[in-house]
């Protein structure tokens, strides 16, 4: 079966999660299996100051798919920025604490 290379433009907003799906794309590896790319854009009410985040699939995954492994992402991001605010060295800077705070108001 020949690859058929698919890019979405998705652009969806979930609000709920300050989050926006934004691309869902496939590629193949060397060996002929297909992948799956989901570009997130993160703390979209910060603007510019907000960040992407790519998830990877062996299938194409649904949008159930994707908003479980956003909150997911969510729980790991604010535990590690908080790890980073412990100890003697204060490790993030401005906007990385900003976006903290951002991540922190969603409710998982």
């Amino acid at each position: 079966m020949k690859f058929e290379k698919v890019k979405e433009r998705i652009f969806k907003p979930i609000k709920e999660l300050d989050a926006e799906i934004r691309t869902i794309e496939n590629e193949e590896y060397e060996d002929k299996s297909v992948y799956w790319i989901v570009m997130i854009g993160l703390c979209e009410s910060m603007g510019e100051h907000g960040y992407n985040y790519t998830l990877f699939y062996d299938n194409k995954p649904t949008e159930e798919e994707i908003i479980k492994d956003i909150k997911e992402h969510i729980k790991e991001e604010i535990y590690e920025l908080e790890h980073q605010l412990v100890g003697i060295i204060h490790c993030l800077g401005d906007t990385e604490e900003r976006q903290l705070e951002c991540l922190k108001r969603v409710r998982i």
